[in-house]
């Protein structure tokens, strides 16, 4: 697996000199998909931190903040600013702090793992998690077409999710769905008449989402990403 990663960050454009910067966008919309859930003192873990912008914007909510990462350059620019990286199969934390996070978050990570790796995933988050913690992830939509484009958009996806895929992944086990939607919505343009063209766009959308729910009875998201919120029983 790890070949498949050879030249990834310089394929996702991520500049070591960025490393844990967040812009306003950013902040936005981490804001926006946290909402209801307090950042402040919290032991946040992030799978997959990437370039590390939500590391920088939980460090700044007044959270305590750790992760993961397969990039060897992510994980070396993490370590020189303090963040505590732990293995890929996250043994040291389960040796050293099981029970002890309150917030798991995966951004576009959970589409690289094969149904196998997302079960041992999900049984030691279980350990990890304090209960009635959280796992907020967002992946590319199964259960939208335009959820094709993000999916097939990367070598390295394995699996094709959905909020309903997830839960059948973990019936039986400590998880609780709190929601499964599109993915927070900034609206963020230069001028007043783009701005306005952004909304029409997601209000026709969400028509759309209406009127498959009444037709056909079930409610899904249509964005090509779908976050979900799960909470630990």
């Amino acid at each position: 697996m790890t070949d498949d990663y050879a030249g990834y960050s310089v394929w996702k454009q991520w500049n070591p000199s960025q490393f844990m910067v967040c812009g306003p966008y950013e902040r936005r919309y981490y804001k926006g998909e946290f909402r209801g859930l307090d950042l402040s003192g919290r032991r946040i873990l992030e799978l997959g931190f990437g370039n590390g912008g939500f590391l920088r914007y939980a460090t700044d909510q007044g959270a305590r903040i750790s992760g993961t990462e397969l990039l060897a350059e992510a994980r070396a620019s993490a370590a020189e600013r303090g963040v505590r990286v732990y293995a890929l199969d996250l043994s040291d934390a389960l040796t050293e702090d099981t029970g002890n996070f309150d917030i798991v978050v995966a951004f576009d990570v959970m589409e690289h793992l094969t149904r196998e790796q997302l079960l041992v995933l999900f049984e030691s988050l279980a350990k990890l998690l304090k209960s009635g913690g959280h796992v907020l992830a967002r992946f590319p939509n199964a259960q939208s077409p335009l959820g094709c484009v993000t999916q097939n958009g990367d070598w390295t996806h394995r699996s094709a999710l959905s909020g309903q895929v997830l839960m059948q992944l973990l019936v039986g086990k400590p998880w609780t769905m709190v929601r499964a939607e599109n993915p927070f919505t900034v609206v963020d343009a230069d001028s007043a008449l783009k701005r306005i063209g952004m909304r029409l766009r997601y209000a026709t959308r969400r028509g759309v989402e209406w009127t498959l729910a009444k037709v056909y009875g079930i409610a899904i998201a249509l964005d090509p990403n779908v976050t979900v919120l799960l909470r630990r029983d």
